[in-house]
């Protein structure tokens, strides 16, 4: 059951990422298109972006990777959020988010991954005190 909760809030994160950085570099990153508005575009490219990492991680645990590395971790998920975050600008037509260039998607990845990792620790953490209590 905590996969959904730690997806769920995930997606928030990316959401929210999103907006912060729709919100103050407007010219660098857009959200909305003709299908979709701001709040709708980065909730639908929150969950592809989600996706797309959720996507990876189970790729990277079915390769034995080494995600307990905490500085392995953090380098995997930073190059699979600037992917994912690439790949949901190029679908703008289906996201509603477009970016100027591909160095604004390692912008977006860099706070994305890094709040995506703390979710997950406290989410982790929650999740083992409710095991053992």
């Amino acid at each position: 059951m905590y996969n959904h909760i730690l997806y769920f809030y995930f997606w928030l994160v990316n959401t929210l990422v999103l907006l912060g950085f729709g919100w103050i570099f407007p010219v660098d990153v857009v959200l909305g298109n003709w299908r979709f508005g701001m709040a709708e575009a980065a909730v639908y490219t929150g969950f592809w972006v989600t996706f797309l990492v959720w996507c990876f991680w189970d790729w990277a645990i079915a390769k034995k990777f080494r995600l307990d590395l905490t500085w392995f971790r953090l380098g995997y998920f930073g190059v699979v959020n600037v992917i994912a975050f690439w790949l949901a600008s190029r679908l703008a037509v289906y996201s509603g988010f477009g970016i100027t260039d591909f160095t604004v998607a390692l912008f977006i990845a860099v706070p994305a991954g890094l709040l995506q990792q703390w979710v997950k620790t406290r989410i982790l953490n929650l999740h083992h005190r409710h095991q053992m209590g």
